[in-house]
């Protein structure tokens, strides 16, 4: 049997996904790789190895720092819009527009009407990386802070436990990307002083992190 891996090299992190000849999900996994990127798809292939076998790959790589590990490998690179899409229209053909938050800037593609695709990375910079740093303080990922937010709500912590947190979230988030906008920031602010809940404060970055790509 023979898989097809896809590798997406971001900015920030890398993506590995290997599906089975029916199109099943056999393999996934997502690191961060701290502009060592190399040795980062190294580990990450090896546990594919570990888990799949010594099995055939059809593999092909993406993203933004995707084109140069390609020569580097010998692996076919596809334009990061192009794999969306096909990806998209195989298994959600319905969608109109889909987003994707980056870890520096943010893209949005319009299928409806033609397919057009817009950037923005100066409102939205950093956004991507300081929401996945939180997933990963808080022991869980992006699908789950939600869920976790009541857990780190206002009553739950003290000024200073919410401080530690919000510090340690952007410190590590800045080491590999742009800090957040001088909006996310405040939103941060009011957290830490007790205004705004933590769960507001994710779900207003993500809506502006939204509007500042659909109107750049």
């Amino acid at each position: 049997m023979k898989f097809r891996l896809g590798i997406d090299i971001g900015s920030t992190t890398i993506k590995l996904a290997a599906l089975d000849e029916l199109g099943r999900l056999k393999f996934q996994q997502y690191r961060r790789h701290f502009s060592n990127i190399q040795e980062t798809l190294i580990d990450m292939t090896g546990d594919l190895k570990k888990t799949l076998g010594n099995v055939p790959l059809l593999a092909m790589i993406t993203g933004s720092g995707g084109l140069s590990l390609a020569k580097w490998v010998g692996v076919e690179f596809i334009q990061e819009v192009i794999a969306v899409s096909a990806a998209i229209n195989a298994y959600a053909p319905q969608t109109d527009a889909a987003i994707e938050i980056g870890g520096e800037d943010a893209k949005i593609i319009y299928f409806t009407g033609g397919m057009e695709q817009r950037m923005n990375g100066i409102c939205a910079g950093g956004t991507g990386s300081f929401i996945d740093q939180m997933a990963s303080l808080l022991q869980t990922d992006a699908s789950g802070l939600n869920d976790m937010a009541k857990d780190y709500s206002i009553k739950n912590t003290t000024k200073l436990q919410r401080e530690k947190l919000m510090n340690d979230a952007i410190a590590l988030s800045t080491l590999d990307a742009p800090p957040p906008s001088m909006e996310t920031m405040a939103l941060i602010h009011e957290y830490v002083d007790g205004k705004r809940e933590i769960d507001d404060v994710l779900k207003l970055t993500i809506e502006r992190y939204r509007i500042d790509t659909t109107n750049a």
